[in-house]
């Protein structure tokens, strides 16, 4: 939970606690989170290196740590290129589950002249919505546009794969919650043992999986890149 109401209440516990997969500002309270900044930063990077000039944003932006963290990647990957997003497309949605929306937004922006040529979704439900709308418009992805996800390895062979059975699978960026659970018990032991020592926020890398074959990716070969 990122609820300051309820860290304030776990602080006062005295019971030692780690936030995972959420964000806290209280002194005393671990956080462990994803690496939300540098992934979108990556995804934009591969997109860039495919020599995309024109990249959207899909998703939100605004509310929880992650929607922040991600965007503000996104653009540091394009700034870091004397670039930024163009406000036609930076494409907002409510939430990160709005597969839909996502998908009437895109087919909509492909229908004028100037667009974009590489995409930036950074949560599986956003990037099915997307990528269908690419489908739906006739692009061809690897070949006249690209896009980039984020979705756990699990979510990426069992469900993303399965959308692309037959052809590619776009590039995704992947995370294991393990990693998350192993380093949050790790954190707890310390806290248990060192009550006083300076709390931390520790971030788990995502990795850069480049497109490959849906069979491929649902026997889960990952190559992936840190």
């Amino acid at each position: 939970s990122s609820q300051p109401a309820f860290h304030a209440q776990a602080l006062a516990s005295g019971i030692p606690c780690v936030v995972v997969n959420a964000s806290s500002d209280r002194a005393g309270l671990d956080v462990v989170i994803q690496d939300n900044l540098d992934g979108a930063r990556k995804g934009v990077e591969y997109l860039l290196a495919r020599g995309r000039r024109r990249i959207a944003w899909v998703g939100p932006t605004r509310g929880y740590p992650h929607f922040r963290e991600r965007f503000a990647g996104a653009r540091a990957g394009l700034w870091d290129a004397g670039r930024d997003f163009a406000p036609e497309d930076r494409l907002e949605m409510p939430n990160h589950e709005a597969t839909a929306e996502a998908q009437e937004r895109v087919e909509r922006r492909l229908k004028s002249g100037d667009r974009p040529d590489g995409f930036i979704c950074p949560w599986l439900e956003i990037a099915l919505g997307v990528a269908r709308a690419l489908r739906a418009s006739g692009q061809k992805l690897g070949k006249s546009v690209d896009l980039v996800g984020w979705a756990t390895e699990y979510e990426y062979r069992e469900i993303f794969a399965l959308e692309f059975f037959g052809s590619q699978v776009p590039a995704m960026l992947l995370w294991r919650p393990a990693e998350l659970s192993n380093l949050a018990l790790t954190l707890l032991k310390t806290r248990a043992e060192h009550p006083g020592a300076p709390s931390a926020r520790t971030f788990v890398r995502v990795r850069l999986q480049e497109p490959q074959s849906a069979e491929d990716a649902l026997r889960g070969r990952l190559s992936s890149q840190l």
